[in-house]
């Protein structure tokens, strides 16, 4: 029962962890992709 419970914890913590990073890196990419847009309508103007 315990080790059954700590799988579980186990198993949510890293399905947690492993989505805020892909959130953060998703977030990130967009974040730089923008901005280079920008930095790059500007030059061209």
């Amino acid at each position: 029962m315990v080790s059954k419970n700590t799988w579980l914890n186990d198993g949510l913590n890293f399905i947690i962890r492993d989505y805020l990073i892909t959130f953060a890196v998703q977030f990130s990419y967009e974040e730089i992709l923008s901005s280079f847009n920008h930095h790059t309508c500007i030059g061209i103007l």
